[in-house]
Order: C-alpha cells, then sequence, then structure tokens
C-alpha cells in the first residue's frame, strides 16, 4: 500500500500593509542600535518574487553613508571656505575700534576692498558692511545733536536722562549686531543690517554667500 501523498502548504503571500509595518519597526529599531528584522532580507529581495506584494515595487536595502562620507558631501569647497571666513573676519572687524582706535572704521573697508576681486561673494558683505558704518555714523550724529539741544532746553535734566539711556541701547546694538553677521557669515548666509540705509546696492549678479 503506497503512502498518501502529502499535500504542499502554500504560505500566503505576505500583504503591504504587513510589510510597511514590518519596516517601520526595523527602523524603529536600527535607531536604537538593535539590528534591523526580516523587512530588511524581504526589501532585499531575498525573498522570492512571488512573494512580493503584487505590483508594488520594494524598496532595496543600500549601504548606509558613514560620517566621513557625509562631511566630505556637505562640507564647502576651499573657496567657498576662504569667503566664509573673511567675511565673518569683516563683520567682526567692526568692533576693532574697541580695541584700537579708528579700526573698526578703517578694517572693514581694507578687507573688503582688498579682498573682493580675489573673493567676489566678499563684495556683497563688504556693502552690507559699510552700509552699516555710514548709517550708525549719520544715526550717532543725529543723536550727539539732540543731545547737545536736551541739555541746552532741559529743566533738571528731565530730557537728557532718557537720551542717556538710548546711547547705552545703541552702545549694545553696535556690538551685537556685527556679532550676528559674522555668525551667518561664517554659516554661508548674508545678513542684512536692521535700520540700515542702502548707500551701496548689492550688485545684482553677485550671489549671496
Amino acid at each position: 500500500m503506497s503512502p498518501a501523498p502529502v499535500a504542499s502548504v502554500e504560505h500566503p503571500a505576505p500583504s503591504v500593509e504587513g510589510f510597511l509595518r514590518a519596516r517601520a519597526r526595523d527602523l524603529v529599531m536600527a535607531k536604537q542600535g538593535r539590528g534591523v528584522g526580516r523587512s530588511s532580507t524581504y526589501a532585499a529581495g531575498i525573498f522570492p518574487a512571488q512573494h512580493q506584494p503584487c505590483g508594488v515595487e520594494l524598496p532595496r536595502m543600500t549601504r548606509p553613508h558613514s560620517v566621513d562620507e557625509t562631511l566630505a558631501a556637505t562640507a564647502p569647497s576651499a573657496e567657498e571656505a576662504q569667503s566664509r571666513l573673511w567675511a565673518m573676519l569683516l563683520h567682526l572687524s567692526l568692533l576693532g575700534g574697541f580695541i584700537i582706535p579708528l579700526a573698526g572704521l578703517l578694517a572693514p573697508v581694507v578687507i573688503w576692498r582688498t579682498k573682493r576681486d580675489e573673493l567676489p561673494k566678499i563684495d556683497s558683505h563688504g556693502r552690507a558692511a559699510a552700509n552699516w558704518l555710514l548709517s550708525s555714523a549719520l544715526y550717532g550724529a543725529l543723536f550727539f545733536v539732540l543731545f547737545y539741544v536736551s541739555l541746552l532746553f532741559s529743566v533738571g535734566g528731565l530730557l537728557w536722562l532718557p537720551l542717556l539711556s538710548v546711547a547705552w541701547l545703541l552702545c549694545a546694538v553696535w556690538i551685537i549686531l556685527p556679532v550676528i553677521a559674522g555668525i551667518r557669515a561664517h554659516q554661508g548666509h548674508e545678513w542684512r543690517y536692521p535700520l540700515a540705509i542702502p548707500f551701496f546696492r548689492p550688485q545684482s549678479t553677485a550671489d549671496d554667500c
């Protein structure tokens, strides 16, 4: 008597919903450093094609980029790095007057005029710094005129005392704004000084750094 044939058990094809759930679970496990599960093997194409969900093209696992490769891909070029460095120094040199007299007026102009041909992106930063220099000088002159008039016509110091508080505020702004502009320049962006009068308008053909 011949043995009865054994019926083959056919495993049901996994559904798209099941695959997506397993894939989401693998992503969570990968972030936790616990490795990957069955869905990664499934997505890599190890399971037979007939078990893949009908009409769905599954993504294939690719080798993750290393930290060095990611940094190399996002690192600026040598010229871009030089532009960012000199742009930051240009803005921070506005504070040189607190160390050396007139350095805050001469250093930004010197950097702008000497580096704009070698590094074209410096030109827009130099124009922004020059606009802030001229605007702040104009605002300072107007402030001192008002302060002098307040000393002549104020009664008991009721008018010039608020102006003295404004003077301290202007000094703080003079320090903070170049620092912000220098940080933004080092990040590769151009930052416009608030309330700066555009005496030197940026060239339309020049790209922002």
